[in-house]
Order: C-alpha cells, then structure tokens, then sequence
C-alpha cells in the first residue's frame, strides 16, 4: 500500500503491538497515515500469565520508539465489582493512566474538536472475553466535552475503540 502526504488523515494514532509481522505491518500502515507533524504511540499489552499460586499477572505498557514520546507500565490490577448478580472485572488503575496519557498526548482535546483519538486494542484469541471487555472499559474511561453543531456541549469518550484479535 502506497500512501503519499494528501492520504495521512491523523494527527496522533495509538497502535497496539505484539512483536508479530501483523503488528509490524499495521504500524507501517499507521506510519503511512498519520500527518508529518504527528505522533504514534505503540502499545504493547502483556497477556495474563496464569499460574497454580497467584491469578493472573501481566503489565499493560506504553512501549515507544525512539521517535515516541513516552512510556508508562501499569501493573494489571483486576477489581471484580457487581452490578446487580453479575460480577463485573474492572483495571481502574490501567483506566486511570490512560487518562492521565491521553490528557498529556491526546490530540483531540479540545472541545471545538468533533475528532477522536484512536486505540486499537489487540489481543490473542485465547484471552478471556471478560478480560477484553475490562480493557475496552478502561480505555472508554477517559472522557472529553465536544461543542455539538447546535452549540450545546456533550461529554463523549476520548477513544474511538478498535479490538483486534488474532
């Protein structure tokens, strides 16, 4: 795929990574689309590794490259809440970071913006979908004031969320 300057469409694009070849062509896509002043940062989520003695364990990292602006590992902390009979896994501090990144680097913050920063998430099949739908949840938590056509003002989140799963 050949992209020339007219094509790039993002100012910020947050790309998630595996260290596979698919990983590795999407952020040469994403190189290609994102504009000559703009940023990519690449994720790199840890899949929970289970063992007899503990739940699972993993980090959720910020990974840069040298042209990226930061990095934060977060420690993969569940909390299992209820809503109603139905238990529900939270990561708030993941949530909590995230927002804590997006307000530093986010590229849509401001309310006059009607654009949302892009994440996609990637995961192995095998994840549990409840962990996947932790995650999602985390990255929604950030949440950001658009001023609508009609001049109201509504609160709408950050992301616009993309799972991908191999």
């Amino acid at each position: 795929m050949s992209l020339t300057t007219g094509n790039r469409l993002f100012r910020r694009i947050l790309v998630p990574h595996d260290f596979s070849d698919h990983a590795t062509r999407a952020l040469e896509i994403a190189v290609g689309l994102v504009e000559s002043e703009g940023v990519i940062t690449v994720v790199h989520a840890v899949a929970p590794v289970y063992s007899s003695m503990a739940g699972p364990g993993a980090d959720i990292a910020w990974t840069p490259t040298p042209d990226m602006v930061s990095e934060v590992k977060v420690p993969k902390a569940p909390l299992e809440t209820e809503m109603g009979s139905i238990k529900v896994l939270r990561y708030p501090e993941l949530a909590k970071k995230i927002e804590e990144e997006w307000k530093q680097q986010g590229g849509h913050r401001d309310a006059s913006d009607k654009k949302l920063d892009q994440c996609i998430l990637h995961s192995d099949n095998r994840t549990p979908f409840r962990e996947l739908v932790a995650v999602l949840d985390a990255i929604s938590a950030p949440r950001r004031s658009v001023v609508l056509d009609d001049g109201r003002t509504a609160e709408m989140p950050a992301f616009s969320a993309t799972f991908s799963s191999r």
